[in-house]
């Protein structure tokens, strides 16, 4: 029988059993420690310059380091407690919870300096000035007063008057003179008085050209040498009843225009006379050329109308 191996292997069992026991109490000491420095069974530890600037813990974070610490723990002890390393994973997770903490942090500050920038901006004055309609009373608004008529100064007024007088007087006529150019022809004193001399004078040169304009543009030549020539050199005689007669203007002769008019003794009379003569023999002339009851324009027209050769008058 053979003792010496067996109790070999006992006295090996027992070694080994003795050292698995200091490693297990070990192990339960160091796992003791952990737990005391984790915060389980004594006072919080001392916040983190972090912390303490917030002010903050969060419960969530606490269970989580809680956690966190127990599993570092367990891992220790499954590789055997090797010397430093719950302290590198105790530093790892403070790191952890700071930067978790210092976000929070400056998030909720951002926040804060977002709200008071966007608070300061709604009280920045643009300094526009601000219109407020005030009701205005019917006695303080006087009422509108009526345009006042455009002043039209004497001077326009003068030049307006003068063309419209000008415009009738050069549209005025006996025959082919018009009133405009009788007044240029006619010659007056400074004091615009005239004589009976003059005037005829002025009439028969309008009546000569009025005949020689008609003889130039007449497409029947046979009978003007019958008409009674009309020329500037006929001298004026008051006395000379046939030549004021056979002097026309129109169908206005000499001696009727003449009797339109008042001389005096000396044979003068006021310009504004010679006027209002002209344009009444003007109106006499238009109700001659019309012929409205006259038997010899009824006769000129019943000539022209007739057949030819019937008679030998050529006029």
């Amino acid at each position: 029988m053979k003792v010496g191996p067996v109790k070999t292997e006992t006295r090996r069992e027992w070694r080994e059993k003795e050292r698995r026991e200091k490693r297990e109490g070990k192990m339960e000491s160091e796992s003791a420690r952990l737990l005391v420095e984790s915060g389980e069974g004594e006072p919080a530890r001392r916040l983190s310059p972090v912390h303490q600037s917030t002010g903050v813990v969060s419960t969530a974070l606490k269970k989580k380091s809680k956690s966190r610490a127990k599993y570092v723990a367990k891992a220790q002890l499954e590789e055997s407690c090797t010397p430093g390393f719950a302290d590198y994973i105790e530093s790892k997770e403070r790191q952890r919870e700071a930067a978790l903490l210092e976000k929070q942090s400056s998030t909720s500050t951002d926040d804060v300096s977002a709200a008071n920038e966007q608070n300061h901006r709604r009280r920045i004055s643009l300094k526009l000035p601000i219109n407020v309609s005030r009701p205005t009373s019917a006695k303080s608004s006087p009422a509108p007063e009526p345009d006042a008529p455009e002043r039209v100064s004497p001077q326009k007024t003068t030049d307006k008057a003068e063309r419209e007088l000008e415009y009738k007087h050069r549209h005025t006529f006996i025959g082919t003179a018009s009133l405009d150019d009788f007044l240029d022809r006619l010659d007056m004193t400074p004091t615009h008085t005239t004589n009976k001399r003059h005037i005829a004078r002025a009439f028969i040169y309008f009546a000569s050209e009025e005949q020689l304009q008609a003889r130039e543009t007449s497409t029947v030549p046979v009978g003007w040498e019958v008409v009674t020539r009309t020329t500037q050199d006929i001298v004026f005689n008051d006395e000379d009843y046939v030549n004021k007669a056979r002097t026309k203007l129109g169908s206005i002769s000499l001696g009727d225009f003449l009797k339109l008019m008042h001389f005096d003794d000396q044979g003068n009379v006021d310009a504004m006379r010679v006027v209002e003569a002209f344009c009444l023999a003007s109106h006499l002339d238009g109700e001659a050329t019309k012929g409205v009851g006259s038997k010899a324009k009824a006769f000129r027209k019943w000539m022209l109308t007739r057949e030819d050769g019937q008679t030998g008058v050529t006029l």
